[in-house]
Protein backbone atom coordinates (compact mmCIF):
# COMPACT_ATOMS: atom_id res chain seq x y z
CA UNK A 1 0.00 0.00 0.00
CA UNK A 2 1.55 3.60 -0.62
CA UNK A 3 2.44 5.85 2.11
CA UNK A 4 0.94 9.43 2.52
CA UNK A 5 1.38 12.40 4.41
CA UNK A 6 -1.20 15.38 5.20
CA UNK A 7 0.00 18.40 2.92
CA UNK A 8 0.58 21.71 4.84
CA UNK A 9 -2.49 23.68 5.06
CA UNK A 10 -2.48 26.91 7.01
CA UNK A 11 -6.01 27.27 8.68
CA UNK A 12 -7.50 30.00 11.07
CA UNK A 13 -8.18 29.62 14.57
CA UNK A 14 -9.34 30.89 17.73
CA UNK A 15 -9.59 28.99 21.00
CA UNK A 16 -12.55 29.25 22.84
CA UNK A 17 -12.62 31.35 26.26
CA UNK A 18 -14.81 32.08 28.40
CA UNK A 19 -14.26 35.94 27.79
CA UNK A 20 -15.77 35.25 24.61
CA UNK A 21 -18.77 33.91 25.97
CA UNK A 22 -19.49 36.59 28.71
CA UNK A 23 -18.80 39.61 26.56
CA UNK A 24 -21.06 39.82 23.18
CA UNK A 25 -18.36 42.25 21.74
CA UNK A 26 -15.31 40.16 22.16
CA UNK A 27 -12.98 40.82 19.44
CA UNK A 28 -12.32 37.40 19.08
CA UNK A 29 -16.06 36.38 18.31
CA UNK A 30 -16.21 34.27 15.05
CA UNK A 31 -19.57 35.51 13.34
CA UNK A 32 -21.83 32.65 12.55
CA UNK A 33 -21.11 30.98 15.52
CA UNK A 34 -23.54 31.32 17.91
CA UNK A 35 -22.10 31.65 21.73
CA UNK A 36 -24.11 30.04 24.55
CA UNK A 37 -23.22 30.89 28.24
CA UNK A 38 -25.87 28.84 29.70
CA UNK A 39 -24.33 25.95 28.57
CA UNK A 40 -20.86 27.41 28.43
CA UNK A 41 -20.20 26.60 24.98
CA UNK A 42 -20.31 27.65 21.43
CA UNK A 43 -22.29 26.06 18.92
CA UNK A 44 -21.14 25.44 15.32
CA UNK A 45 -23.03 24.55 11.88
CA UNK A 46 -20.65 22.37 10.18
CA UNK A 47 -20.97 19.94 6.94
CA UNK A 48 -21.57 17.25 9.36
CA UNK A 49 -24.55 18.88 11.49
CA UNK A 50 -24.23 21.77 14.40
CA UNK A 51 -21.16 21.01 16.71
CA UNK A 52 -20.55 21.89 20.33
CA UNK A 53 -17.13 23.41 21.26
CA UNK A 54 -16.67 23.65 24.76
CA UNK A 55 -14.32 26.20 26.44
CA UNK A 56 -10.46 25.56 25.95
CA UNK A 57 -11.36 24.19 22.25
CA UNK A 58 -10.46 25.70 19.21
CA UNK A 59 -12.45 26.82 16.37
CA UNK A 60 -11.17 26.10 13.13
CA UNK A 61 -11.72 27.27 9.73
CA UNK A 62 -10.78 24.47 7.69
CA UNK A 63 -9.06 25.18 3.65
CA UNK A 64 -12.33 24.82 2.58
CA UNK A 65 -13.90 27.79 4.68
CA UNK A 66 -15.94 25.68 6.76
CA UNK A 67 -15.96 26.38 10.86
CA UNK A 68 -15.42 23.26 12.89
CA UNK A 69 -14.61 22.40 16.73
CA UNK A 70 -10.97 21.01 17.38
CA UNK A 71 -10.18 19.45 20.69
CA UNK A 72 -7.09 21.42 22.71
CA UNK A 73 -4.80 17.86 22.54
CA UNK A 74 -6.19 17.12 18.56
CA UNK A 75 -5.38 20.69 17.70
CA UNK A 76 -1.74 20.76 19.70
CA UNK A 77 -1.19 17.55 17.74
CA UNK A 78 -2.13 18.75 14.56
CA UNK A 79 -1.66 22.33 14.16
CA UNK A 80 1.58 25.14 14.94
CA UNK A 81 1.92 28.35 15.02
CA UNK A 82 2.77 30.68 11.72
CA UNK A 83 5.49 32.53 12.08
CA UNK A 84 6.55 35.29 9.64
CA UNK A 85 4.70 37.52 7.45
CA UNK A 86 1.27 38.30 8.08
CA UNK A 87 -0.65 35.49 7.39
CA UNK A 88 -2.57 35.53 3.86
CA UNK A 89 -6.44 36.52 3.89
CA UNK A 90 -8.54 33.72 3.27
CA UNK A 91 -8.25 30.22 4.92
CA UNK A 92 -5.67 27.78 3.16
CA UNK A 93 -4.62 29.88 0.75
CA UNK A 94 -0.79 30.06 0.58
Amino acid sequence: MQRYKKRPVEVEAVQLTDAMLENMRHPERVPGVQYDRLNQCAWIKTPAGTLACLVGSWIVRNAEGALCPVKPKTFEAMYEPVIGPEAPAGCGSG
